[in-house]
């Protein structure tokens, strides 16, 4: 799957750029989308906000919208993206 998406060069300039990240406590597993189509998919090992927001830098101009289910990072997350006026949903655990 990389090696087709590699291959492809995908624009997203102007676009609406959706990420999702699975949070756990020693990872975070971030799939960033356009139009359906999966841009990347990558895993953090040592996840913290100045390192994910490294990796949206990619995508500045654009509106990014990021979603994860809350656990153990809480709110935290959702308080950083807010204060850089990025858009950010989080989804109870149950859901």
């Amino acid at each position: 799957m990389s090696k087709n998406l590699k291959k492809r060069k995908i624009c997203f300039k102007g676009k609406i750029v959706n990420i999702g990240v699975d949070m756990h406590k020693r990872s975070w597993q971030i799939t960033a989308l356009v139009e359906g189509t999966i841009l990347f998919a990558v895993t953090m090992s040592k996840p913290d906000y100045p390192a994910f927001k490294k990796l949206l830098t990619q995508f500045d101009g654009n509106i990014m919208r990021v979603a994860y289910e809350a656990g153990p990072c809480g709110f935290g997350l959702f308080d950083r993206l807010t204060a850089d006026s990025i858009e950010c949903i989080v989804s109870p655990p149950a859901l």
